[in-house]
């Protein structure tokens, strides 16, 4: 593996920006990151997602290991990659005392990073990841079977399908307004009702009638129309009923 300074030197510089845009991005001080790229320290394990995403590369670029099409991305947590590392083992069918003389520690240092109590080193991790055949940001995110998660591809392809969703639905509901407006209107008639020779202007929405007439000499009985039918008010007319003439009966006190 690269030296991990010199590398990420490098890719600072690939991504065009200062030591001191890079300490600012991550909340640490400038000599900070002057001593990572030069060797004498290393980040702390929980800045490494960080570093990545300022960097704009992977996580396996930034580690130094084998790129596949599956990289993996989210919060680092201890306790999270402790789970994964264990399902990881677990997976492979394997102990602690089996993990430990593969990585080239002692048992009971497996036995705290899977309890999430302390994180490998860079090149611990990138043995565990090796040594697993699972992407170092899947462990080092705690990315396990239980989990969903998605790839960066996946990402896009959500995002692209999330974006059409949003655009139906603001279709859907500016249609929905637009109907809510119209329709009424559409389905509204209007038409003419002839009462004793006088018209009025009646929607097919509204309860109408006609004012009683007044005949000296008459007391009026009820409304009829031209066949001679009573006609009962208040009523609604149908849209489809264009004229109605009604004629109101009298008698003779």
């Amino acid at each position: 593996m690269d030296n991990f300074g010199e590398r990420l030197k490098s890719l600072r510089k690939a991504a065009g920006i200062t030591q001191q845009e890079l300490a600012d991005k991550l909340g640490v001080h400038l000599q900070t990151v002057s001593k990572w790229e030069r060797g004498i320290s290393e980040p702390d394990f929980s800045l490494l997602g960080g570093i990545a995403s300022a960097l704009g590369v992977t996580f396996e670029r930034l580690l130094g290991t084998d790129e596949s099409d599956c990289t993996y991305g989210g919060y680092f947590s201890p306790e999270d990659e402790g789970r994964a590392l264990a399902s990881a083992r677990r997976a492979k069918g394997e102990s602690q005392d089996d993990i430990a003389a593969a990585v080239g520690v002692s048992s009971d240092i497996v036995s705290k990073w899977e309890r999430g109590i302390i994180c490998p080193d860079i090149e611990q991790l990138c043995a565990l990841s090796v040594h697993y055949d699972v992407p170092a940001s899947k462990l080092y995110f705690g990315i396990t079977q239980d989990v969903i998660t998605e790839t960066p591809v996946q990402a896009v392809w959500r995002r692209r399908v999330s974006l059409v969703a949003i655009i139906l639905a603001a279709f859907a509901a500016v249609t929905s307004i637009v109907l809510a407006i119209v329709l009424p209107q559409v389905l509204t008639r209007r038409f003419t009702v002839t009462v004793d020779g006088i018209e009025y202007e009646v929607s097919s929405d509204d309860w109408f009638t006609p004012a009683t007439p007044q005949k000296s000499g008459y007391d009026f009985e009820y409304f009829a129309d031209s066949a001679g039918e009573i006609v009962n008010f208040p009523r609604k007319f149908p849209p489809m009923k264009a004229l109605l003439q009604c004629i109101p009966r009298t008698n003779i006190p």
